[in-house]
């Protein structure tokens, strides 16, 4: 059963920082392992939608290699799940578009 919540929101709303585009393209490219936000501050949801992927696919939860070909949305609990984007091993473009909630 799907459910919904209404009270979703940006974190925090006047953030310019909860939302993300960012673009991998040079061999090296990547983000280390992280969690978001503040865990004192309470629950956060992440959401990656990936615009465009010619090459890799890849991100790692936990250290484990995860696909998400170009047109993936991936939603996770973001301050409670380590998540990074493996360094690219070759040129190409990666666009994605990321956000918080809370």
């Amino acid at each position: 059963r799907a459910r919904t919540n209404t009270s979703l929101r940006l974190f925090p709303p006047t953030d310019e920082k909860s939302v993300h585009a960012l673009r991998y393209s040079e061999p090296g490219d990547g983000i280390s392992p992280h969690f978001d936000g503040n865990p004192f501050q309470g629950r956060r949801l992440a959401v990656i939608y990936v615009v465009r992927d010619d090459a890799e696919s890849l991100l790692h939860f936990e250290g484990e290699p995860v696909q998400a070909p170009e047109g993936s949305v991936v939603v996770f609990e973001g301050d409670r799940l380590r998540h990074s984007v493996p360094p690219r091993q070759s040129q190409g473009v990666r666009l994605v578009v990321n956000a918080l909630f809370c």
